[in-house]
């Protein structure tokens, strides 16, 4: 079930350019703040422009960029993990350091600052959220290489002339697979608030790529009379992240896995 509804999430990132009726920057003023109708299911917004439209853009932007930005982070965070785990010494010390430094912040503060210093814009706020998310991946993965390194088929493989290169790649990535595939299905959940939250705040998407958070942030002056306009992309939001977690505990207790997810 688990896979339908990722082959699902995966579907809505595609079909925007083809689903959508209209074009999700058109805008048309004279035909603002327009209820709904057959040319327009979900009615315009402040500017004219459509909102069904808009809404399955947002679909696509978000999900793709918290998808960029979850994949970077889990990729920094396991390499670091891996080199601090498996090779200790003065790797290990520097990169519990930095886990240390970082984990002291809230990771939405985190990514709050770094997008503040690094400016509005998509690609900023994708750097932003994996700048502060890879550390929850290193933290994970090192203590789970620490464990695996010491185990008697590492040993003897390391005993019959296996390079580091090989006994990590044969015997230690395949055992943190099931961590960080599970910590990746609420790193994702979790980008996907951090990302809106950034737009609506102005630190993430630039006008007029849409985006939910956005959609949230310029509905505010319209609440009282359509509210709608709030309604779609917060509804949007809630329904993405709840399918995400269920995913990922669906997928924790399908691998067995007791571990526990900082969120």
């Amino acid at each position: 079930m688990r896979h339908v509804a990722l082959v699902a999430l995966a579907s809505l990132t595609l079909v925007a350019p083809f689903a959508a009726p209209h074009d999700p920057a058109a805008a048309d003023v004279s035909n603002r703040l327009a209820p709904p109708s057959s040319q327009f299911p979900l009615g315009t917004d402040g500017l004219g422009r459509c909102v069904l439209s808009r809404m399955l853009y947002a679909a696509r932007v978000t999900m793709l960029s918290a998808a960029a930005a979850t994949s970077i982070a889990m990729l920094a965070g396991t390499t670091a993990g891996v080199a601090a785990g498996y090779w200790g010494a003065w790797t290990d010390s520097a990169v519990g350091y930095l886990v240390n430094v970082f984990l002291a912040f809230p990771a939405l503060l985190l990514a709050l600052i770094f997008a503040a210093i690094l400016g509005p814009g998509l690609g900023h706020g994708i750097v932003a959220l994996s700048a502060s998310g890879w550390t929850r991946y290193a933290r994970v993965v090192r203590a789970i290489v620490r464990t695996e390194r010491r185990a008697r088929y590492v040993d003897a493989s390391r005993a019959m002339g296996a390079t580091p290169w090989h006994i990590v790649r044969v015997h230690v990535l395949p055992s943190v697979y099931p961590a960080i595939s599970v910590m990746a299905m609420f790193g994702l959940a979790n980008t996907v608030l951090s990302l809106s939250v950034l737009s609506f705040l102005g630190l993430g998407v630039v006008p007029p790529t849409p985006e939910w958070g956005a959609m949230i942030e310029s509905s505010r002056p319209f609440l009282s009379i359509r509210p709608g306009l709030l309604l779609w992309p917060a509804g949007a939001l809630i329904a993405t992240m709840a399918l995400l977690h269920w995913i990922g505990e669906t997928t924790r207790e399908n691998t067995r896995l007791d571990l526990r997810v900082e969120q």
